[in-house]
């Protein structure tokens, strides 16, 4: 079921300047499986990520910023075939945020990406993606979202529909941003501690550079809950959570679909070289910094 909502990816985790009251400027994620080793397993099986997120806005005038940043990420795998991987993905920001009316914000990116795990670096592990989101506020506490983000990953061009919502009030925060990603939080009054739940979604590829070329796609579905502590404009987390139905699959460089939406990939008819299902637990820590904007 989560599979439906939270098939995309994203590369990243990217905060539109004003989709809410806030602007992230910084996020760092360390991910690791918890391992649940059966008596059959030769080997223990292991995974994790560490993501670096990075959001510089450069403001023009009232109307304009200019959005500027980095996303950097690496993946430490056991779970296909006989050797460790180790793969990244790193992406440039290059966009602008136009306030096009008191009620009407939207964001353009540009978001060129290398991901591959860097034995050889080539045009073949180039991808090239955008990303539009735009914000209508209905009153204080309500604004929607919506919005496109396309990719040419190397399993062939990703369009995902985006459609959302960002509701504060109170000690409570809703921000969802369908199907990638959606949070709950709830401050407890009077403290610096807050709980909430959390689901990812994500759908990426890395060029490997072997002979004959191939790719790993990496899709992983993550629900969680965490615990929240605020310090300043910093705030610290610890998730824990599960990868429902998560799936590392290796294919043939020149096995493609001929385009990816979030429920269903057309002419996917690739046969995979490797392929990992699993469903396992995961402990999750992270750091954002944070500083608030006018809504």
């Amino acid at each position: 079921m989560f599979r439906t909502f939270l098939i995309l990816s994203f590369l990243l985790v990217i905060t539109p300047v004003l989709a809410q009251q806030y602007v992230d400027l910084a996020n760092v994620i360390h991910t690791k499986r918890i391992s649940n080793q059966n008596s059959a397993d030769v080997i223990k099986p292991r995974y994790s990520e560490t993501t670096i997120d990075l959001l510089i806005p450069i403001p023009i005038d009232k109307e304009k910023t200019i959005l500027t940043g980095f996303n950097s990420e690496r993946t430490s795998t056991n779970l296909l075939g006989d050797q460790p991987r180790l793969f990244y993905g790193n992406s440039l920001k290059l966009g602008i945020n136009i306030n096009h009316s008191k009620r009407f914000n939207a964001s353009y990116i540009l978001l060129p990406k290398i991901a591959s795990d860097f034995s050889k670096t080539n045009i073949e592990h180039f991808q090239l993606g955008g990303l539009f989101l735009a914000k209508l506020k209905q009153n204080e506490a309500f604004k929607w979202k919506f919005g496109c983000y396309a990719n040419t990953e190397h399993f062939g061009l990703l369009v995902v529909p985006i459609l959302g919502f960002y509701y504060q009030k109170n000690n409570l925060e809703i921000n969802a941003t369908l199907p990638i990603n959606a949070e709950l939080l709830w401050n407890l009054k009077n403290t610096k501690l807050g709980f909430g739940s959390r689901f990812d979604g994500i759908n990426r590829s890395y060029m490997m550079g072997n002979t004959p070329l191939t790719y790993i796609e990496k899709n992983s579905n993550e629900v969680a809950a965490f615990a929240q502590l605020k310090i300043k404009n910093g705030l610290f987390r610890c998730m824990i959570g599960s990868f429902v139905g998560q799936r590392l699959s290796q294919f043939s460089a020149i096995d493609k679909v001929s385009l990816a939406l979030p429920l269903y990939k057309i002419n996917n008819d690739r046969l995979a070289l490797e392929n990992n299902i699993s469903t396992a637990a995961f402990i999750k820590f992270s750091f954002i910094y944070r500083l608030p904007t006018q809504a």
